[in-house]
């Protein structure tokens, strides 16, 4: 029952991109302000090396055609990614907590 007490009263909604128009350019970046339950909104661009530990999150590319994800690591938490494309490197997507995918390639 504590545990709700500090949990948050809303999901807040971020917009990472690449060229500078959202309140981060990286998803690193963007990591340190983040809180269980916030929704990241991707920007055309290439997003690599990522790493997720302890969060639960929803992720969503605004233009998935346009949207790459290369060398992303969910060490714990639950990460929910829709849309994208995951490609390049020798792991693309490494996983040792829960991740949902939602129409990526």
């Amino acid at each position: 029952m504590l545990i709700s007490l500090f949990a948050p009263l809303y999901a807040a909604t971020w917009t990472i991109d690449p060229s500078g128009h959202g309140q981060f350019h990286t998803l690193a970046e963007a990591m340190p302000q983040v809180q269980d339950g916030d929704i990241l909104q991707l920007s055309p661009g290439v997003y690599p090396d990522t790493h997720f530990s302890g969060h639960t999150l929803k992720i969503v590319a605004l233009q998935p055609e346009r949207t790459q994800m290369r060398g992303w690591v969910v060490e714990s938490g639950q990460i929910t990614i829709q849309g994208g494309i995951f490609e390049g490197g020798d792991v693309a997507l490494a996983v040792a907590g829960a991740v949902e995918l939602d129409q990526v390639i």
